[in-house]
């Protein structure tokens, strides 16, 4: 089977759609899929091994809009098994439907949230708009790819979707991310992995470590990530100021040591993800989870108790967190939870999944 991925952009600035698709095309292409890319601009940093067709942008640029990305596709689609589509509104998305239809081919949409009646809010005529004018016709022409159930069922609740054929395929997480030995510390360590972004959730956890620590709880803590919106990140390092240690966004290698090393992993976002990397990352390094129900991995793995959820608000986030500092079994016990459930992130077990949503379409 040969498949090809076309996706608006794989620059490191994409965060979780560059890592959620450069993830599915390793698994793809480690499990003999034949996975191909094909974006606008260079991918940053490279993928390796993976196949990546990379075409100039042109206008408009808002749009990540190809004139030859456009071409190739037109002239090239029919030679695939099967086209997935990464994201909506933009133009990229646009010119795989429409070369995949004229060819016959079944193509795939991951909205990678865009479908969320949270995002749809936001710009909100705008967006009406756009669907009016092709975007619905287009999406109706696919199978829709949601990485969780709750990503799939708030999505559906939209009555233009709610009928679509769809299947949910989680995101793969890098065999890298594992358990890893954590020194004897005297206090246990919080970590936070997210962007300094009013949607992740980072100011709430201050307040919510000054909670603790005025309760007397003994704990050291430490967020990185790149600061995304400037006012907000000045507001964090106010705040953080006596309980959070903030530091530069890191490399792959240094994040993955930083959440290894954590005792308990936070992810307090704020606003609706359709997945949350971070959250199965960490689970797959056998570390306790506490995180907001607003990544919509949190629920189903909360029911399953392989992490805890707690409302992104520093009154139930202190109170989560304390229980959790205060008993190292029951961390351990949501730890090994996670680290089981974790192997629906394998890289086989997604590609697996793949191969069988694929499997049941053909070309026409």
């Amino acid at each position: 089977m040969k498949v090809l991925h076309v996706v608006p952009g794989l620059e490191s600035a994409q965060g979780g759609i560059r890592t959620a698709v450069a993830g599915t095309l390793r698994a793809m292409t480690g499990a003999g899929l034949g996975a191909e890319v094909a974006c606008v601009g260079e991918p940053e940093p490279p993928l390796g091994d993976v196949c990546v067709r990379a075409f100039a942008p042109t206008a408009p640029r808002l749009t990540r809009a190809s004139a030859p990305l456009k071409r190739w596709l037109a002239e090239h689609a029919d030679g695939y098994d099967a086209v997935v589509a990464h994201t909506i509104w933009l133009s990229p998305t646009r010119y795989a439907v429409d070369a995949a239809r004229a060819a016959g081919v079944p193509v795939w949409l991951a909205p990678h949230g865009m479908l969320d009646p949270d995002a749809l809010a936001h710009h909100a005529w705008r967006k009406r708009l756009r669907w009016l004018g092709g975007e619905g016709r287009r999406v109706r022409a696919c199978t829709l790819v949601f990485s969780t159930v709750e990503d799939a069922r708030r999505a559906r609740r939209t009555a233009a979707v709610a009928a679509l054929p769809h299947v949910v395929i989680p995101n793969p997480v890098d065999p890298a991310w594992r358990p890893a030995p954590v020194p004897a510390r005297a206090v246990p360590r919080v970590v936070c992995l997210n962007r300094l972004h009013p949607r992740k959730g980072v100011l709430e956890l201050c307040r919510a470590l000054h909670v603790l620590r005025r309760r007397g709880v003994k704990f050291e803590a430490v967020a990185a990530g790149p600061a995304q919106d400037p006012a907000y990140a000045a507001r964090v390092a106010r705040e953080a100021a006596g309980v959070l240690t903030l530091r530069p966004a890191l490399g792959p290698e240094d994040a993955r040591a930083l959440v290894q090393s954590a005792d308990v992993l936070v992810h307090p976002a704020t606003g609706y993800e359709n997945f949350g990397m971070v959250i199965a990352e960490a689970a797959s390094a056998g570390v306790c989870v506490l995180a907001s129900p607003r990544a919509l991995l949190a629920p189903e793995m909360a029911a399953a108790g392989a992490l805890l959820c707690s409302e992104p608000e520093p009154g139930a986030l202190a109170a989560a967190l304390g229980e959790l500092l205060a008993d190292p079994a029951r961390r351990a016990a949501v730890a090994a939870r996670g680290l089981a459930y974790s192997r629906r992130f394998a890289p086989a077990a997604v590609a697996s999944a793949w191969r069988d949503a694929l499997g049941s379409a053909r070309k026409v």
